[in-house]
C-alpha cells in the first residue's frame, strides 16, 4: 500500500513546481493555529459592546495559498469598517484539511471547555474535503445535521454556505490534487454536486429559520474565470474576498443582525 502511495506521490510532483519544501511551513502552521487552544473561546461571552462571529469550516477558514487570513477575517474587518457600533470580534472552530464530522468533533470540544461562550452569527463551510477524503454522501449527512445542530445551540443564527461548482474551475492541482489521487474514488467536483444536494436536504429537515443559506455556488464563479482560485480548489485573494462579498450581502438582509451593531448598509 505505501509503495503504490509513494508512486503515485512520484509521478504526480515530477511534472509540477510544488514541493514539499513549499508546502510543510505554510500548511504545519496553519494546522497548528487550528488546534482548540488557539480558539480562544472563553472570551466569547455575550457582551452588550461586542459582536460575536464564529467562523466553522476548514482550510477556507483557517486560509491557504498566497492569502493568510481566509473569508472570515474580511467579514469582520468589513463590519468595523461599516461603522459597527459594536466592536465585531472573530472567533473559529476550524480545522485545516478536515471532514464535517472532525469540525463537529472539535466545535463540541470548544463547546465543553467553554460554557458561557455564545454567538451573535456564524458561518459553515463544510464538504469539499469529505469529498477528498472519500467519506460517503450518507456519512456526510450525518455529520453535517450533527454540526449544524451543534452550532444552533450557541449561535444566534447560522449561515451555511453551499459548494462551489468546481466543474467550472481549471481543474485542481498541489496539495488537494494529490489528496484526491490518493484517497478518493471519483473527483472531487462530482462529490461536490452530491454534498449540496444534501447541504439543502439537511437543512430542510431541520427546519430552523435561523439556519440561512449562502448561495456560493450561484455566484461565485463563470466559465473563463480561474482567477478566483489558488489551485483550482482553494481560493486565492480575488477569490476570498469575492466568498466575503457574498456573505456580507446576505448579512444584510438581517435586520435583526444590523440593529445590533447599528448600521443601515454594509460598505463593501
Amino acid at each position: 500500500m505505501f509503495i503504490e502511495i509513494r508512486e503515485k506521490i512520484k509521478k504526480y510532483y515530477k511534472n509540477t513546481p510544488l514541493s514539499y519544501i513549499d508546502l510543510i511551513p505554510r500548511y504545519f502552521i496553519n494546522e497548528l493555529m487550528a488546534l482548540p487552544i488557539f480558539d480562544f473561546w472563553s472570551t466569547a461571552e455575550k457582551s452588550p459592546g461586542r459582536l460575536n462571529y464564529l467562523a466553522i469550516g476548514a482550510s477556507d477558514v483557517v486560509a491557504t495559498g498566497d492569502y493568510p487570513f481566509g473569508y472570515a477575517s474580511t467579514i469582520a474587518d468589513v463590519l468595523q469598517t461599516s461603522g459597527s457600533k459594536r466592536v465585531v470580534k472573530k472567533y473559529q472552530s476550524s480545522l485545516f484539511g478536515s471532514y464535517a464530522r472532525q469540525i463537529a468533533n472539535k466545535l463540541r470540544f470548544n463547546m465543553g471547555t467553554s460554557s458561557k461562550a455564545q454567538f451573535d452569527f456564524a458561518t459553515v463551510l463544510v464538504g469539499y474535503n469529505d469529498g477528498l477524503w472519500n467519506i460517503p454522501p450518507s456519512e456526510f449527512e450525518v455529520d453535517l445535521e450533527e454540526l449544524l445542530r451543534l452550532a444552533l445551540q450557541r449561535c444566534d443564527y447560522v449561515y451555511m454556505l453551499d459548494a462551489k461548482d468546481i466543474k467550472k474551475m481549471p481543474g485542481i492541482t498541489g496539495l488537494p490534487k494529490l489528496v484526491e489521487m490518493i484517497y478518493s474514488d471519483r473527483p472531487i467536483a462530482e462529490y461536490a454536486d452530491d454534498y449540496n444536494e444534501i447541504i439543502y436536504k439537511v437543512i430542510n429537515r431541520i427546519n430552523d429559520p435561523r439556519i440561512k443559506v449562502v448561495k456560493i455556488r450561484d455566484n461565485w464563479i463563470h466559465t473563463g474565470e480561474p482567477e478566483l482560485t489558488a489551485d483550482g480548489l482553494h481560493p486565492n485573494v480575488a477569490g476570498y474576498n469575492k466568498i466575503a462579498r457574498i456573505i456580507l450581502k446576505k448579512l444584510e438582509e438581517n435586520e435583526d443582525l444590523m440593529g445590533r451593531m447599528g448600521i443601515d448598509k454594509i460598505v463593501i
